[in-house]
């Protein structure tokens, strides 16, 4: 059985496709808070991710999928090399 993946990781999502079709203007990111704290916070995050890994929302909604094994978010672990937390840190250093 799946367990019900993570709210603040698929309204991200949603609002970081926006941020990619300029429907979200990135001046409006700002430092602070946490990762899971807004959609567009979350958004911003994964924005900076994408850096990293142009394909970051599409492997993230992969690992959300109902045929994935149970969401956890060592999935950072798998994609980055590094957990949410210290990824989270390394994004507000770039702000």
């Amino acid at each position: 059985m799946h367990e019900a993946p993570p709210g603040w990781l698929i309204v991200g999502i949603e609002d970081f496709v926006r941020t990619e079709s300029g429907y979200i203007d990135r001046a409006t990111r700002g430092a602070g808070g946490s990762y899971d704290a807004s959609s567009q916070t979350t958004a911003f995050f994964l924005d900076y991710l994408a850096t990293k890994d142009a394909d970051v929302a599409y492997k993230l909604n992969r690992e959300l999928s109902a045929t994935s094994p149970v969401w956890t978010n060592d999935v950072f672990v798998e994609l980055f090399g590094s957990d949410v937390d210290t990824l989270w840190a390394d994004y507000q250093s770039t702000l």
